[in-house]
Parts: structure tokens; sequence; C-alpha cells
């Protein structure tokens, strides 16, 4: 009988700490992070250019998404970066970090820069770094660089576009091939 009693008794404190765990030491339903940040505001299908002092556009932007945040930066889904003036590249990605000044783009993901003067010249990457005003490409990932007859890879980059230099870095490799 003193056993049924302790097992009983042993049962209902059971059954209350399970409630007490339950109703306490819940987890919340999704842990915080980075990006459930809260945009002040939501652009969708938007489309921007930015002019400098001589009224000259010197890029145009457009997107699917932007949501920008209070710390002063945009995340852009599907970013679309016009480069104007003499150079004339588009670049493209999945997605996109610029800051309040405009003055830095950072792409990630599926990144394709295009010279729209000559077509056959094209730079895939999947990080790149864009300093709009100074017309400068840059990264410290793999790209790949088309040319008409060549295929370069490297591991690093730096493209100024405005003095048309072109820089790579480390295992840089070239295979050149005849067109048919």
């Amino acid at each position: 009988m003193k056993q049924k009693l302790i097992i009983g008794l042993l049962l209902i404190a059971a059954y209350f700490l399970a409630q007490w765990i339950e109703n306490h030491a819940r987890l919340p339903d999704s842990v915080p992070t980075a990006s459930n940040k809260q945009p002040d505001n939501y652009y969708q299908n938007f489309s921007t250019q930015i002019i400098n002092s001589d009224g000259i556009t010197q890029y145009y932007f457009s997107g699917k998404k932007l949501f920008h945040y209070n710390d002063q930066h945009s995340e852009i889904d599907s970013p679309l970066i016009y480069l104007m003036e003499d150079n004339n590249w588009q670049v493209s990605a999945n997605k996109g970090i610029i800051d309040e000044g405009k003055k830095v783009i950072y792409l990630q993901q599926n990144i394709v820069a295009t010279n729209q003067k000559n077509t056959d010249e094209k730079i895939i990457a999947e990080e790149l770094t864009i300093y709009p005003e100074k017309k400068i490409l840059q990264t410290n990932k793999k790209l790949k660089l088309y040319r008409a007859n060549s295929l370069t890879s490297a591991n690093a980059m730096l493209a100024n576009l405005q003095e048309n230099k072109l820089t790579l870095y480390h295992h840089v490799i070239t295979h050149y091939y005849e067109n048919d």
C-alpha cells in the first residue's frame, strides 16, 4: 500500500512538472536571426537611377524586391545594375546589399556581368563588390571570364572600368579555342 502511494505521488509530481515545463520552458516558435529583422520600407518591382553632379546617369538599378532597414542598408532580390557613362556594363545577381550612401553594392549568387559594348565579354561569379562611383568591380572568390575565343578562370579579380583595366589573381588559367 505504501508503495502504491509513493508511485501515485511520483506520477502526480511528474504530471505537474510536465505542465510547468510546457508553460514556462517552451522554446520560441522561431529563433530570431539577422534575416528576421523587420524592414522599415519595402518596394516591389522597383527601379532607380543615380545621377552625378553634372546631371549624367552614373548607374541605374532595379530589382524584384527591396527591403530597407533602419541600420541604413537595403537588401535586394534579383538586382539588375547598369553602370553607365562610357562603360555600359550590365550586372545581375540573385541577391544584393547596398549601403545607404549607395557607394558600395555587394552581390551574391549567380552573378553575370556583361559588357554591353562587347557582348562576347562576360564575367561569371558567386560574389562581387561594385563601387559604382569609381566604376570598380572586385571579388575575392572564384570567377570565370568569357571572351570571344577564350575562357579564363581565377580566384580573385579587380576591374577598373574607368581605366579599362582588369587584373586577375591566384591560379589564373586561360583556355583558348577556335570559333567555328
